[in-house]
């Protein structure tokens, strides 16, 4: 069965620390509790671990993330706001397009060429 992971550009850049240096400061724990950001780490690895039948699709608006988060506000859901404002670069860079499927494998060719000098890390840890 096929199961899709929505991501705005926003989160695009959050995986990207995760991916690459084993970070998720981009998530702050007083903010968001560790709850939340053990759910977002599950997801990251979700992303990582080979599996044909997982879609991502790139969205401008609320997210797979998103939907996990307990501190939503009213402008999470706008379209101006950081769902793709001040991304151009990512998408131009990684190739990524608001509105595309891409599966799993495409998604991470598509977002190694942000950082192409860089290599993902072996062993993704956790909270």
């Amino acid at each position: 069965m096929v199961k899709q992971i929505k991501l705005r550009p926003h989160h695009v850049d959050r995986f990207l620390d995760y991916y690459f240096n084993q970070q998720n400061e981009g998530f702050a724990r007083e903010v968001y509790g560790l709850n939340f950001i053990a759910d977002v780490n599950n997801l990251w690895r979700e992303l990582i671990k080979t599996n044909e039948n997982l879609r991502i699709k790139i969205v401008a608006s609320l997210d797979s993330i998103c939907e996990m988060c307990n501190k939503k506000h009213d402008s999470c859901g706008k379209k101006d706001d950081l769902s793709v404002q001040g991304y151009g670069l990512l998408l131009d860079y990684s190739g990524l397009e608001i509105g595309r499927v891409y599966s799993q494998e495409e998604f991470l060719q598509a977002v190694r060429k942000v950082y192409p000098h860089k290599k993902p890390r072996d062993n993704i840890v956790s909270v």
